[in-house]
């Protein structure tokens, strides 16, 4: 049985996203057509979807999201929608839709977004809420001048109230610095006062400590479905305890 579902918007993207979980010692398979029957293999922890959704119209990226999610994420422990490290495409469309279809699936527990969108090694990081590339923010890059999916803003709840309704909450780098049990309390509170919890982080430590926090959380009662921009995942999964079969 699979552990992990992965969604990303397009191929470059999720195939790097499965060689994370590879090199953390997991069996990954990348799906070109996930639409398409395939019978895999029991060995297989993470199946990571591509869409090709970022320049889909919104109600159309949604649709495509709901189909593999309802399709692969009955029985995985963890479902990752992976988006662009610069916030291009249809975040808050996917992001609805992924949490959507994940709660009609499990409506015993409540499910919550975690947002983790940096991804520091890559020089984006998040501050305040604000995504950044090498330091400034988002909307001073390459990322508004895209030719398909300008960015319009520099804050990530901005780019996702662009398409949805979802209540968000943030938790600041000083939370996220500190002690784990904080983080702990503070995300248990966020995710009692809104839908989707956006998380600061400027290092890998930071994202070590969100995972560590947040999957101490996970119970029959209450769940999370994860949105990141590459690494937090496998991070996460790490973290949940998920390790190779091999």
């Amino acid at each position: 049985m699979s552990e992990i579902l992965v969604i990303g918007d397009d191929l470059t993207g999720t195939n790097a996203t499965a060689s994370a979980y590879a090199r953390d010692g997991l069996r990954a398979v990348t799906m070109l057509d996930p639409t398409a029957p395939v019978d895999l293999d029991d060995s297989i922890q993470v199946i990571a979807c591509s869409t090709g959704s970022r320049h889909m119209t919104p109600a159309r990226a949604a649709q495509t999201v709901d189909a593999i999610v309802r399709n692969f994420g009955y029985d995985v422990r963890a479902i990752v929608k992976r988006f662009d490290t610069t916030l291009r495409g249809n975040i808050g469309a996917e992001i609805e839709a992924t949490l959507t279809a994940a709660r009609v699936m499990h409506p015993k527990q409540r499910i919550c977004g975690l947002v983790v969108p940096g991804f520091p090694a890559a020089h984006r990081t998040t501050v305040g809420g604000y995504q950044l590339l090498d330091g400034e923010p988002i909307l001073m890059g390459p990322a508004s001048r895209d030719p398909f999916t300008p960015v319009r803003h520099s804050g990530v709840a901005g780019i996702i109230h662009e398409q949805t309704q979802l209540t968000t909450t943030n938790i600041g780098l000083d939370v996220v610095m500190g002690d784990t049990s904080t983080l702990a309390d503070r995300l248990t509170r966020a995710a009692q006062d809104a839908e989707l919890v956006i998380v600061d982080s400027v290092t890998d430590d930071d994202q070590q400590r969100i995972a560590t926090a947040a999957s101490a959380l996970e119970s029959d009662e209450r769940s999370w479905v994860v949105f990141e921009s590459g690494p937090f995942g496998a991070t996460y999964a790490h973290a949940l305890g998920i390790s190779s079969t091999c």
